[in-house]
């Protein structure tokens, strides 16, 4: 027993009086390293013992002691390091440069996901007149749960079912990722089979935290593992941890696991992005990280996009999947980071068709696609 867990504090006897079990223990702290779950377990432990013993006095210190361990880890795991999320407006009006720029519309259109502001709406009706077909708007709706967007849905839902060379129903699946409302699952419902095959209707419940959504992979993960691995992203819950676990066993590669953390900030998610490192050079390694790194401002975050950005052959083409890690944050160094990757592409690329890719993928680096929206709605609740 460590020298401050063995000192037991003195605490008034009326206090004692007041704390019970139920009381004392908190929900179960976001998943840790094994040594700071030993030491909460130790201290639980402990509180669980005194109380049966009848000692009120040392179970109480030890419960108190436990509340306070997991709460300074919270605040310097958890919450600490949030950036400031991206004005929408600013975004907008780099996603409008981009397209002037030649950015292909159909990539501004999704790159738009999860925005329902005016100037959001505005831009999709710029693409339009431009001659982008209207359903593929839908792209860019994921987690967008306003009457405007419901409504094209329908629409686009309707014109399938009569005629299903007229609409791509990719763009109504991606529009649902992060939507767990009723009106989403009545929406998913509609395209089971026969309509579409059940695989294509489960990817859509990414974001979703609900226990229907649990129920969902549960049922599903032996069958289909790597479908489900890619259903959760940025969920930080005890089911999301379990289920990691579960795959890794059914063998489920460490590099799509690691893209599921989506902005999880907790040391057991870092132990996982660290192990992974010594791959930095292999594809799937970079994509991995660029997948679980959004939304995270960390010194430690920065260090792994600039050693990806500049030890990596110099070839933006061969990182550009790094872009991506920025989506919705809206602090300088967040945009520092997409000015300069915009410069060197006009200094590096202009004219020429792999520059082309490199302005789609840069347009993911401010809102994020379906994917990295539906991640950073699953963080928040959890």
């Amino acid at each position: 027993m460590s020298e401050q867990l063995s000192k037991i504090n003195e605490t008034p006897e009326e206090e004692i009086g007041k704390i019970q079990p139920a009381d004392a223990e908190i929900n179960q702290p976001t998943p840790l390293t094994e040594k700071q779950d030993q030491e909460l377990s130790f201290l639980l432990s402990e509180a669980q013992a005194a109380e049966k013993n009848g000692d009120l006095q040392t179970s109480y210190t030890f419960y108190k002691q436990y509340q306070e361990f997991y709460q300074k880890l919270r605040e310097e795991f958890n919450e600490k390091e949030s950036p400031v999320e991206i004005n929408e407006k600013q975004g907008v009006e780099f996603l409008s440069k981009l397209l002037d720029m030649g950015t292909p519309k159909t990539s501004i259109a999704g790159a738009l996901s999860g925005c329902d502001s005016k100037e959001a709406w505005a831009l999709r009706e710029e693409l339009i007149s431009r001659g982008l077909e209207p359903f593929r708007v839908l792209h860019g709706l994921a987690g967008v749960d306003s009457e405007k967007a419901w409504e094209l849905r329908d629409q686009a839902l309707d014109e399938y079912k009569q005629d299903r060379a007229k609409v791509n129903i990719d763009g109504l699946l991606w529009s649902l990722n992060g939507l767990d409302s009723d009106q989403a699952w009545e929406m998913r419902d509609a395209l089971m089979p026969p309509l579409l095959e059940e695989k294509y209707v489960i990817g859509t419940i990414n974001g979703c935290t609900s226990q229907r959504s649990w129920k969902v992979r549960d049922e599903k993960y032996e069958e289909e593992p790597y479908l489900i691995g890619g259903t959760f992203r940025g969920d930080n819950s005890l089911q999301a941890w379990e289920m990691r676990e579960k795959l890794g066993k059914l063998g489920v590669t460490k590099f799509k696991l690691v893209a599921s953390l989506g902005g999880i900030n907790s040391p057991r998610a870092w132990e996982m992005r660290e192990a992974i490192l010594p791959d930095i050079s292999n594809h799937d390694a970079i994509y991995a990280l660029s997948q679980s790194l959004i939304g995270i401002g960390s010194d430690r975050a920065w260090e792994i996009r600039k050693e990806i950005i500049e030890d990596k052959t110099k070839n933006l083409m061969h990182v550009m999947e790094i872009f991506t890690s920025v989506a919705g944050m809206g602090d300088k160094k967040s945009w520092d980071f997409r000015n300069n990757i915009l410069d060197r592409i006009l200094k590096d690329y202009e004219g020429l068709t792999n520059g082309m890719e490199l302005l789609d993928e840069l347009a993911d680096s401010v809102f994020g696609s379906a994917i990295a929206v539906a991640a950073r709605i699953a963080r928040k609740k959890t």
